[in-house]
């Protein structure tokens, strides 16, 4: 998981710009660490990026926490990358501040840990290297890419997949997989438009979205770009899904409103994009669908959402579409709501808390729904300070999950990296007889 922060540096602190960057240098035979910072570098570059500098290789014991210091320039995006040689399995990476203060983490079960950070101004910074299992050579990479989509994706690069998510170490009761993502069941390469599409909203439907209107779709060469009318109404919410079948390597898609003006735009490199549009007047809207990469056929539909009765009429259509989705997930899991959720606003780089009561032998979700350009991250703190739990992922939709054995009163706290955005947050719990 590639995870994100991007606030001020503590006030203070000294700050130096980074060094120029040397040319990579290719690996030497056999150095497969060495191979593995070469596809970061070639990947970041394909993006319009590049490695920083030539990182230095330290050896790690298991349970070790290494700090390496790191002077970043300001206004521009940084991916710091862990990579642990083949001896080590699991390797976890901390961005803190030089006063100590933590920024983000990386501590799912891989050995490629990685977080994004976007500095306002010139900083210094360190990040904690920590070998969880296995032993060996590590080495910590700064990429630095463009602001914006398309996102780097760690493991693509590296050609390795990911072992099975689970909650950060040190979070009480057993580790608990988050909400199953978007767009995450596989789908054969063979497999046509149509059957892609159905595969692509069958999530969707399984958490509250009903099929409106009939299945389009047209063939495209690469580069090129169809326009579809779609009807919608007023006051309600809709997701339109897009996919390609074969030979279709990256599809994007945007809406466009009845006076032309862009509400939604999916620009990731993939072939089954998404959006999601609650328009407060209804009418005919169109949808372009571009052949980024590839050639063939694609399909797409327009789902609406059954409900929004989770989430106060009062907060903003795209808000209460992000936690009825949330909502959704969560309840096919098991989960129901606590109580009704709470509400805030943020501005950049602000911060604010909510005090939660857990009881005991109970596994909860707390999860937070921001507005479309946020980039919400939730933090749950215990009672002793202690951290229970993160998501700092680069979306507006945080979930943590965790159990509590005891009576726990614990600090929510939300904070926002980027524009000001309205927020809703609530507490689903499990049945007690779970655990």
């Amino acid at each position: 998981m590639l995870l994100h922060a991007c606030c001020p540096p503590r006030r203070g602190a000294p700050s130096t710009p980074a060094p120029p960057r040397p040319a990579r240098a290719l690996p030497e035979p056999g150095d497969r660490l060495g191979v593995r910072l070469a596809r970061l570098a070639d990947a970041a570059l394909g993006l319009g990026g590049s490695l920083v500098r030539t990182p230095e290789r330290t050896l790690l014991t298991e349970g070790e926490h290494r700090p390496v210091p790191v002077a970043l320039a300001g206004g521009r995006c940084h991916i710091l990358v862990g990579l642990g040689a083949p001896s080590i399995t699991d390797l976890d990476l901390a961005l803190h501040e030089l006063g100590g203060m933590q920024l983000a983490e990386d501590s799912e079960r891989d050995a490629f840990p990685s977080v994004r950070f976007c500095p306002p101004r010139d900083t210094d910074v360190f990040v904690v290297l920590t070998s969880y299992q296995g032993a060996g050579e590590a080495l910590l990479a700064d990429l630095e890419v463009p602001r914006g989509p398309p996102r780097l994706d760690i493991a693509a690069a590296l050609g390795e997949e990911r072992p099975p998510q689970g909650q950060p170490p040190g979070a009480p009761g057993p580790r608990v997989a988050p909400p199953a993502p978007e767009n995450d069941e596989p789908i054969p390469t063979t497999a046509s438009a149509e059957q892609s599409l159905a595969a692509s909203v069958r999530d969707l439907l399984e958490i509250g979205y009903v099929p409106f209107g009939e299945v389009g779709g047209g063939s495209l060469a690469e580069g090129a770009t169809a326009s579809h009318d779609v009807v919608l109404s007023g006051g309600a919410c809709y997701a339109l899904i897009a996919a390609g079948g074969p030979g279709v390597v990256d599809l994007d898609t945007r809406v466009l409103g009845p006076t032309g003006g862009e509400l939604a735009r999916d620009a990731a490199s993939d072939p089954r994009p998404r959006l999601r549009v609650c328009p407060r007047a209804g009418g005919q809207f169109r949808l372009e669908v571009r052949m980024f990469a590839g050639t063939g056929r694609y399909a797409y539909r327009a789902l609406l959402l059954s409900s929004l009765e989770d989430v106060s009429a009062s907060l903003p259509s795209a808000i209460r579409q992000r936690f009825a989705e949330l909502s959704g997930r969560l309840r096919r899991r098991g989960f129901s709501p606590v109580e009704p959720p709470s509400r805030g606003a943020l501005n950049f780089a602000s911060r604010q808390s909510h005090v939660l009561e857990l009881q005991p032998d109970r596994c909860y979700a707390v999860a937070a729904a921001g507005g479309t350009e946020g980039d919400l991250d939730l933090h749950l703190w215990g009672p002793d300070g202690s951290s229970l739990g993160s998501d700092t992922g680069e979306d507006s939709t945080p979930v943590v999950m965790l159990c509590a054995e005891e009576h726990l009163r614990i600090d929510a706290e939300v904070r926002l990296y980027r524009a000001r955005s309205e927020y809703v947050i609530g507490v689903f719990a499990s049945p007690g007889e779970d655990r």
